[in-house]
C-alpha cells in the first residue's frame, strides 16, 4: 500500500491547481462577452438531443482524430497530428484503466487515482513478483510504450518541420518552443524513468520486454553502471515536475490551450447562430463567445497562408487569417483580459494598432482558408466579427463609415439615385411586363446593386429577363423599391445597419405575393438565404434561389432549349456561390447541357477555386491588389487552353473583364446567364 504521496504526484497536483486558476482567468475573458446563457444552453441542447450529435461524432472522428483536411495538404504534418490525436487520449485512458485494477490503489478515491495514473509503472515495477505477466498486464505495458512512442515520434516530426524544414511561415514564439519541449520532454523522461526502474528492480526480460521502448533504452544505459536505485525516484520526480508544468501551462500557452478549444469549436460550429446572441446587458467585449473560442483555437499552423490570394500577392503574413488572429487575440487579451480589468485600458480605442485595423480588411472573404483550417475555424465569420469589433470600438477605416452612409441613404453601393435601378433595361428591344412593373408575381427577380448600376454587367439582368420571358416565368422586379441587400455592410462589419434594408426588401417581396425570389448575384443570394432570416428573426415565407438553380431547372424541364456552341470554356466558381453557399453543380449542369461545348476545369476548382479578387469589399481598400489577384485567375484560366471563362457572378465578371483587358489576354469573360441567353433557341 501507499502511505505517503510522492513528490511526482504532488507536482502533478500543483500543476492541476495552476490549470484551474488559468481556466478561471480564461473564462473571465469569455464571460465579458456576456452571451445570452439561456439561448446558449438551448443551442447546446439542440446539438446533444438531435441528429446533430451524429454529425458531431463524424466530425470528431474524421477531422479531429483522422485529420482528413491535413491528409490532402501535407502527409508528414498529417502523420504528426494523427499520432498526437490518437496517442494522447489513448495513453490517458490506458493509464486510468490500469490504476483502477492495481491492488496498490485500493481505497483511493477516483480523484486521487487520477493523479497517480501517469506514474503507475513505478509501482508496478516495484511490486511485480512473477517471472511472467498475464495478458492484461502485458497488454497494458505494450500499449503504454506504443502510445508514448507515437506521441514522441509526433514531437520529433514537429521539431523537424518547425526548426529544420521551416515548413511553417510564422516565426516560432517562446510559447511555441516551451510547448514543444514540455510535450516531448515529459515522454522522454517517462521512458528514462521506466528504463531506470527496470534496472533498479532487476526486472527479468520476460517481464520488461513488453515495455519495448523502455526495455531497449535500459539495455543501452545499463553499461553506464550508474546508481540506478538512487536515481530512480529523483527522475520520477523530475518527470512529475514536467507533467505538472505541462498541465499547469495549458491555459497560459496558446499552443497548448487549443487542445481544449478545438473540440469546442467542432461542437459550436453545429449550433445555430442565435445561440451566441448577446445578453440583455451590453457586453464590455464586443465579440461573441463563439468568436473568442475560435480565436483561441488558431495555432498559426500556416495552412491559411498557402491558399490566401491576398498573401500570394502582398507577402504580408499579418493579413492572413493566422497572422490577423494572432495579433487580434493578443490585443483583446491585453485590453479586455486581466490587465484591462485592472488598469481600465479597455476604455479607449487609441491602443488599437493601426496596422491591425487595416489588416482586418485586407481580405476577399473567399473562405479558402476555412476549407483547409485543421482547427475547423469558420475563418470567414471570424474575419467579419473582427471587422464588427473595429466598427464597434471606432477603429474601422474611414471608408467603412462612408460606405454605410451611402447605402443607408441612397440604398445602393454606388450612391446613385435609387430610382434609376432599371436603367439597364433601356437597351432591351422590348421591355417585358415584369420589368415595367407588376403588383403581383410568382417570382421576384432581385437584380442587385452591381448589375443595376455598373454598365459592364448590364447584360446580366438583360439576359435574365429575356430568358424568364421566353420560359414564360411569371416574374417581376422591384424597380426603385429594391434596396441594397446589405451584403457590403455585413462584410464591412456594419451589419447592425442592415435591419432596415432587410425589413424593407422582405416586405416588398411579400407584398407582391411571390413564392420565390431569384437573383444572379451570389452575394445577394447568400444574404437573402442565410442572413435575412436571422436579421428579421423569422422565416422569409418564400424560396430563395440563385439564377443558376432556376436556369438548370428550366433547361432540364425543356422550357429553355439551347443551340450549338462549339467552344472550349472553363468555369470560375464565385466564392459566395460556391464555398459560402455550397452551389457547384447547377452551373456545370447548364454548361454541360449546351450542345458542342467542351468544359475544361481549371487546376483549382470547386472548394479549392481561386478567388477573382473582387469580394470582401477589398476593392474599396486596395484596387491594385484586386487587379493582381484577378490577373492570376486569368492566367489560370488561360492555362486550360479555353477560349471563354464563364462565371455566375456579375462582380466576378466585372473583375475578370478588367483583368483580361489589363493583361491583354485573349480570353472572353461571360456570365452564365449571358451565355444561355445568347444561344437560346427561338
Amino acid at each position: 500500500m501507499i502511505t505517503a504521496h510522492p513528490l511526482f504526484v504532488l507536482f502533478f497536483i500543483a500543476g492541476a491547481i495552476a490549470f484551474f486558476i488559468g481556466i478561471a482567468l480564461r473564462f473571465s475573458l469569455y464571460w465579458r462577452a456576456r452571451p445570452d446563457w439561456r439561448a446558449f444552453i438551448k443551442g447546446v441542447a439542440s446539438n446533444l438531443f438531435s441528429v446533430k450529435i451524429w454529425q458531431l461524432i463524424q466530425v470528431v472522428v474524421l477531422d479531429a482524430f483522422l485529420q482528413r483536411k491535413l491528409f490532402r495538404q501535407d502527409k508528414l504534418r498529417w502523420l504528426m497530428k494523427v499520432l498526437i490525436m490518437v496517442g494522447y487520449p489513448s495513453i490517458i485512458i490506458t493509464g486510468h484503466l490500469k490504476v483502477e485494477v492495481m491492488p496498490q490503489f485500493e481505497g483511493f478515491s477516483h480523484l486521487l487515482k487520477f493523479f497517480y495514473a501517469p506514474f503507475v509503472d513505478s509501482y508496478f515495477f516495484r511490486d511485480v513478483a512473477t517471472p511472467s505477466l498475464g495478458v492484461r498486464d502485458a497488454l497494458f505495458g505494450f500499449l503504454f510504450d506504443l502510445f508514448g512512442a507515437m506521441i514522441l515520434t509526433a514531437e520529433f516530426i514537429a521539431i523537424y518541420r518547425r526548426f529544420v524544414a521551416r515548413a511553417n511561415p510564422f516565426r516560432s514564439s517562446m510559447g511555441d518552443i516551451v510547448a514543444v519541449n514540455l510535450l516531448g520532454g515529459w515522454f522522454i523522461l517517462r521512458f528514462i524513468c521506466e528504463a531506470t526502474a527496470i534496472l533498479t528492480y532487476s526486472l527479468p526480460a520476460s517481464v520488461a520486454r513488453y515495455w519495448f521502448v523502455s526495455f531497449a533504452l535500459s539495455k543501452i544505459i545499463a553499461p553506464l553502471g550508474l546508481p540506478w536505485s538512487s536515481l530512480n525516484y529523483p527522475l520520477w520526480s523530475l518527470a512529475g515536475l514536467f507533467l505538472g508544468t505541462l498541465v499547469g501551462s495549458i491555459p497560459y500557452n496558446d499552443k497548448l490551450w487549443h487542445i481544449l478549444t478545438i473540440p469546442f469549436v467542432m461542437f459550436i460550429n453545429l449550433m445555430p447562430q442565435e445561440a451566441f446572441q448577446p445578453g440583455i446587458k451590453e457586453a464590455p467585449l464586443p465579440l461573441s463567445l463563439k468568436d473568442l473560442i475560435a480565436l483561441d483555437s488558431c495555432v498559426k499552423c500556416g495552412s491559411c497562408v498557402d491558399v490566401c490570394p491576398v498573401y500570394a500577392q502582398s507577402k504580408e503574413l499579418e493579413s492572413t487569417a493566422g497572422g490577423l488572429y494572432k495579433d487580434f487575440r493578443s490585443f483583446v487579451r491585453k485590453t479586455y483580459g486581466l490587465p484591462g480589468m485592472l488598469f481600465h485600458s479597455n476604455r479607449t480605442a487609441e491602443k488599437m494598432p493601426k496596422g491591425l485595423s487595416d489588416n482586418a480588411y485586407l481580405c476577399t472573404l473567399c473562405s479558402r482558408c476555412r476549407e483547409v483550417c485543421p482547427s475547423l475555424i469558420n475563418t470567414r465569420d471570424l474575419r467579419v466579427s473582427t471587422r464588427e469589433f473595429m466598427v464597434e470600438t471606432g477603429c474601422s477605416p474611414q471608408w467603412v463609415g462612408r460606405l454605410g452612409d451611402s447605402v443607408t441613404t441612397s440604398y445602393n453601393i454606388s450612391g446613385d439615385n435609387n430610382e434609376d435601378r432599371l436603367i439597364w433595361s433601356e437597351n432591351l428591344e422590348r421591355i417585358p411586363e415584369g420589368v415595367k412593373g407588376k403588383e403581383k408575381a410568382e417570382v421576384v427577380f432581385f437584380v442587385g446593386c452591381v448589375p443595376s448600376f455598373y454598365p459592364q454587367v448590364y447584360r446580366v439582368p438583360q439576359s435574365m429577363v429575356r430568358i424568364m420571358e421566353r420560359a414564360e416565368v411569371d416574374f417581376a422586379t422591384l424597380g426603385g423599391k429594391e434596396w441594397c441587400c446589405g451584403f457590403p455592410l455585413i462584410v464591412a462589419g456594419v451589419g447592425k445597419s442592415v435591419q432596415e434594408l432587410a425589413s424593407h426588401n422582405v416586405g416588398a417581396v411579400r407584398k407582391m405575393g411571390a413564392k420565390r425570389l431569384v437573383t444572379a448575384c451570389p452575394s445577394c443570394f447568400h444574404t437573402w438565404k442565410v442572413d435575412y432570416p436571422r436579421i428579421i428573426g423569422e422565416p422569409l415565407g418564400f424560396e430563395v434561389r440563385h439564377s443558376t438553380e432556376l436556369l438548370a431547372d428550366l433547361i432540364s424541364d425543356g422550357k429553355v432549349r439551347l443551340g450549338q456552341f462549339p467552344h472550349l470554356v472553363t468555369y470560375h466558381d464565385p466564392c459566395d456561390l460556391g464555398r459560402s453557399s455550397g452551389i457547384y453543380d447547377p452551373p456545370r449542369r447548364i454548361i454541360q447541357a449546351i450542345p458542342g461545348v467542351t468544359l475544361i476545369e481549371m487546376a483549382q476548382n470547386r472548394e479549392n477555386a481561386l478567388c477573382c479578387g473582387g469580394g470582401g469589399d477589398l476593392e474599396m481598400v486596395d484596387s491594385d491588389l484586386v487587379s493582381a489577384i484577378a490577373a492570376r485567375k486569368i492566367q489560370m484560366a488561360l492555362d486550360t487552353g479555353a477560349e471563354i471563362i464563364v462565371t455566375a457572378c456579375p462582380q466576378c465578371k466585372r473583375t475578370l473583364m478588367n483583368a483580361a483587358r489589363q493583361e491583354k489576354a485573349r480570353m472572353r469573360v461571360l456570365d452564365i446567364v449571358e451565355l444561355v441567353a445568347r444561344i437560346m433557341e427561338e
